[in-house]
């Protein structure tokens, strides 16, 4: 059996999908339940996250803090495309990862 150096293995890891923006207009009641639920406000209520492009980003960086230094661009960009290519975080994921500097007492765990 013949070893393969570290160089080696990390040219076989998959490169992540390029992302791209979402095609679809969100629907008038879509805007209005991302608006009113999901979008980031700071304490004052003053806008943080001013596009659903930043909530997703905001949430695909989070997650992918959590992976070793050197694995978080990686992981940020595989989060980003699989939130623009369909998959939907529960509600109390949306809404509060990636905002513990404006929400730190809520909670991530989507049943409580």
């Amino acid at each position: 059996m013949s070893s393969i150096d570290i160089s080696a293995r990390n040219a076989l890891r998959p490169t992540p999908p390029t992302p791209h923006p979402l095609t679809l207009p969100l629907q008038a009641v879509s805007h209005e339940i991302w608006e009113t639920k999901y979008r980031l406000t700071d304490t004052q209520g003053q806008v943080v996250d001013s596009t659903l492009e930043h909530t997703i980003d905001r949430v695909a960086r989070a997650l992918a803090e959590v992976e070793a230094s050197d694995q978080i661009e990686y992981w940020h960009q595989q989060f980003l495309w699989a939130l623009k290519n369909g998959a939907t975080p529960a509600g109390r994921i949306l809404s509060n990862v990636g905002a513990e500097a404006f929400r730190p007492a809520t909670s991530k765990i989507n049943c409580t």
